[in-house]
């Protein structure tokens, strides 16, 4: 984030307990169609910063996750799950840091976002890898 800061690509926040945030600009605007935002994961040990988020808005778009996230740290990954191209309601997120994962829970979890829904933040569930099948066994005869 210090680059970031050098170039100018760093906005301020403030919390509603009164705190500064430092946090990257928003991307910019989504195309049509796009379902992910964020540079991306390169190192699948971060996917342990991951987080699904529930009670998401039908109508909110990555692009409104992603201003409502920010402010808590660097988002490598925002996606909203859709079938046929509308939102179920969900949506997973993954941050640099398991600190900056945290910091989102808990700002975010049970905020009110409209008058019957309370958002739900966690860390996500991890499936775990696929177990290897044993190697057939040799005979010696």
């Amino acid at each position: 984030m210090q680059a970031m800061a050098a170039a100018g690509m760093i906005a301020s926040y403030m919390t509603p307990d009164g705190h500064f945030l430092a946090a990257p600009f928003m991307p910019p605007m989504q195309p049509q169609g796009a379902t992910k935002l964020g540079l991306g994961v390169t190192d699948p040990s971060v996917y342990a910063h991951k987080l699904f988020v529930g009670q998401v808005p039908f109508d909110a778009t990555e692009y409104d996750l992603w201003q409502l996230f920010a402010p808590c740290g660097d988002i490598l990954e925002l996606t909203i799950l859709r079938k046929s191209g509308m939102s179920k309601g969900c949506a997973f997120l993954t941050y640099a840091t398991r600190r900056q994962a945290i910091d989102a829970i808990t700002a975010h979890h049970g905020r009110d976002l409209t008058d019957s829904k309370r958002l739900v933040v966690k860390f996500a569930d991890h499936k775990p890898a696929p177990a290897s099948a044993p190697a057939p066994a040799v005979s010696e005869s």
